[in-house]
């Protein structure tokens, strides 16, 4: 599905390195995309060496950040974290009027891995047309190797993890942290695979209606939720497995080669020369490459491979650089 691309992916603590393999990666595998960074705060510098990695890199602040620790100290420390979270969802929930108020309002009540949907939902639905296809994704351990609109064809396209929920301890956790533990509520999750939150492709409007029913259900569960980091996980597999989502949603597995989520693969699915990259066993590279990191040696060769096509890159530049400066010179004494 040719056409321009979104990638919208959340670095928001200050302390993060900066996503230099990511980067890297969208643009050896020559992506045509814009790539919009949420981050605590704007630093022109910072956004100098990010457009350096990849040209069309953009960092937006959409929250006040010294707001944010404000909010989160006060409620913290006085115990009404979740006597606010059921006020914010009665309001929400009874007043028309007040709903976008409410909606800029949450994402301070939330840990960054769910009130990234709020604020990628604003982003997105003020620029929804400008699209074909927009990518949600985490940055720190994803890498490109190919154009992911290679395999996408419309709908909405998430990725499969190896194993079941029901296989899963912390992705247990997660939903019955949420949902409780009644076996009325979540009996069907447990024996379906993992559908991994953190890469998601889709068309514009159907990732825009995606990220309507992420925020409406975590304003729903907000109690739940507030100031609890990976939760959204939960709330991805309870809702895409749900049957009234009303996506046109397609998954992928690592046998597919357009999203793979490594986190709980033994790689046995890949070819075992990882030299040139990753690739199926039949030799189609893989797409996007996610947790990557969980296996370090898959680590080393991965970005070993990316920092030596940079340096090949760069010494062609030269090159090409340096031909046409000879050229001019030539020119100028015709």
């Amino acid at each position: 599905m040719p056409g321009r691309l979104l990638i919208l992916t959340a670095a928001f603590h200050p302390a993060h390195p900066l996503p230099t393999p990511f980067l890297q990666s969208a643009r050896q595998a020559g992506l045509q995309a814009d790539i919009v960074l949420l981050c605590h705060r704007r630093d022109s510098k910072v956004e100098q060496e990010l457009q350096r990695l990849y040209p069309r890199t953009y960092i937006i602040a959409p929250l006040q950040y010294g707001l944010l620790r404000a909010v989160r100290r006060i409620l913290v420390s006085t115990g009404l974290v979740k006597p606010v979270a059921r006020l914010v969802r009665a309001i929400w929930k009874n007043s028309g009027f007040l709903r976008k108020q409410i909606e800029t309002t949450v994402p301070y009540l939330l840990a960054i891995t769910l009130g990234r949907f709020f604020l990628t939902r604003s982003f997105l639905a003020a620029r929804a047309n400008e699209y074909s296809a927009v990518l949600l994704t985490d940055s720190r351990d994803v890498i490109f190797q190919r154009n992911p609109l290679e395999d996408f064809e419309g709908g909405i396209l998430a990725g499969l993890e190896n194993t079941a929920i029901e296989d899963q301890p912390r992705n247990c956790e997660w939903l019955e942290q949420i949902y409780g533990k009644s076996p009325e509520t979540l009996r069907e999750l447990w024996p379906r695979k993992v559908i991994c939150s953190g890469v998601t492709v889709g068309g514009a409007a159907q990732i825009l209606a995606y990220l309507d029913l992420m925020c409406a259900e975590f304003i729903e569960q907000l109690p739940q939720v507030v100031y609890t980091e990976y939760l959204d996980q939960a709330v991805h597999n309870k809702l895409l497995y749900g049957a009234c989502h009303g996506l046109d949603l397609q998954l992928t597995d690592n046998f597919q080669g357009s999203i793979v989520n490594l986190a709980t693969s033994d790689l046995s699915e890949f070819d075992a020369d990882w030299s040139g990259g990753l690739r199926l066993k039949n030799g189609r590279m893989v797409s996007i490459v996610h947790q990557y990191d969980r296996h370090p040696e898959l680590e080393r060769v991965l970005l070993a491979r990316l920092e030596s096509n940079l340096e090949s890159n760069l010494e062609s530049n030269k090159g090409q650089k340096a031909a046409a400066n000879a050229l001019a010179g030539v020119g100028s004494q015709l």
